[in-house]
């Protein structure tokens, strides 16, 4: 199982490296304050997307792992995509009447160029974004790393060519903040219609009401806990962003691209190691298997960010980084923190999604993302992102701590303890 999760991540490490190499295709292309309106709409518009979908990805996942029955699979696979349809076409538009009546979404932004064009591409990312989680998920099922490969090549190349394309060509003469985001939904759009080709034996034109109301009494209480992140997440570049501008989140935008590589141990962690989790039968067998990896990842993201850390320390020496990029690094270690300490909590959340207790993780996040905006209102806005980072830090080391614990106080029944 370790080697499918090394497959994978090393493949989506390959991606990752081929995007770093554009990556100073961006920083001198687009202007500093479009780089960073630009990462903080489409960071936010990527947390939104497992929120707008009730979170039935992770159902899809747990449920399905194991199970070779093609017309139980394609029931459930119609079922999702449908009321993921509905669900998300329902939010969009609340959203449009909010953005209309109150213009909510272009100043909590700060949008003031083609503010209603962006929005609008946005709402398309959304929506094709939510398709291919569900699809992504789905295909995670087969435990055929190969399969998760190959996704996740295509909509690399769909999202990255188009997105070049788009703000190279420059369309309709807009900001190139625009641009990467017509590209990015033009990207996803294709991989979301090529992936649906290639599972279309799975997929009917019904609707199965008994497993979707399964579905959602297992994935809505994730959503709380969802909600909570997402504030969280982007509550230090609203701050940023209101009493700095957008200028000043770019470099926090940019430490954060440098943190994608250890994301793709997360990517490993839930495309492999959620699905042998929910598929083993022993839950004291999938307690002992997730603390034993827990601290093989730990190694594997220290290795990484060390590694990074240097890659930053280069390309400032030989100018890859703009010079007006001054605390890329520092602030790329403060950062780092927090990133880790998110991604550890995948794996107690596993086993407590496994138990049926979704419930439980948003406990955990709710009151974690609490102290982060308290934090965030406090310092960040008047002492910069260092401050925010190292708060974030501290938090969700403390949220770790409770996951675990509370894995450990499962019944015997759940989770038996060592």
């Amino acid at each position: 199982m370790f080697k499918s999760i090394a497959l994978i991540s090393a493949f989506d490490g390959l991606f990752k490296v081929l995007a770093f190499c554009l990556l100073p295709f961006y920083l001198f292309w687009m202007p500093k304050e479009e780089f960073g309106e630009f990462g903080y709409i489409f960071s936010a518009a990527g947390m939104l997307v497992p929120i707008i979908t009730l979170s039935l990805h992770v159902f899809i996942t747990k449920d399905l792992s194991g199970m070779y029955d093609r017309t139980y699979k394609k029931d459930a696979l119609t079922t999702v995509l449908l009321a993921v349809f509905f669900f998300v076409s329902a939010f969009i538009g609340i959203c449009s009447i909010l953005e209309i009546s109150f213009g909510m979404f272009s100043s909590a932004f700060n949008l003031v160029n083609n503010a209603n064009e962006k929005l609008i591409i946005v709402a398309f990312i959304l929506l094709a974004s939510s398709f291919n989680l569900i699809l992504y998920s789905f295909l995670v099922t087969f435990k055929r790393p190969a399969l998760v490969v190959k996704y996740n090549g295509l909509k690399f190349f769909c999202v990255t060519i188009f997105s070049i394309s788009f703000v190279y060509i420059g369309l309709g003469l807009l900001d190139t903040s625009f641009d990467r985001l017509a590209g990015i939904a033009v990207g996803e759009a294709l991989c979301f219609v090529a992936t649906l080709y290639g599972c279309s034996r799975y997929f009917t034109v019904k609707i199965d009401f008994s497993y979707l109301n399964r579905a959602l009494k297992l994935s809505l209480p994730l959503v709380p806990g969802a909600v909570a992140m997402l504030i969280s997440s982007l509550s230090d570049r609203y701050f940023l962003v209101q009493n700095f501008g957008a200028s000043s989140v770019a470099e926090y935008n940019l430490a954060l691209q440098f943190l994608i590589p250890m994301q793709m141990v997360m990517v490993g962690i839930q495309t492999v190691f959620g699905p042998h989790i929910f598929a083993i039968k022993k839950s004291t067998d999938a307690y002992r298997e997730s603390l034993f990896h827990f601290f093989r990842i730990v190694f594997s993201l220290v290795i990484i960010n060390f590694l990074m850390a240097a890659c930053i320390f280069t390309a400032k020496m030989i100018g890859l980084i703009p010079e007006e990029y001054k605390d890329t690094l520092w602030l790329f270690l403060a950062l780092s923190v927090v990133t880790v300490e998110i991604i550890l909590l995948q794996i107690p959340f596993n086993l407590l999604v496994k138990s049926g207790k979704t419930h439980w993780v948003s406990l955990i996040l709710i009151p974690s993302s609490v102290f982060t905006i308290l934090g965030g209102f406090f310092f960040v806005s008047k002492y910069g992102y260092f401050i925010g980072a190292l708060n974030g830090g501290v938090i969700y080391g403390f949220a770790l701590l409770a996951a675990w614990i509370s894995v450990n106080n499962l019944s015997d029944d759940e989770v038996d303890i060592l």
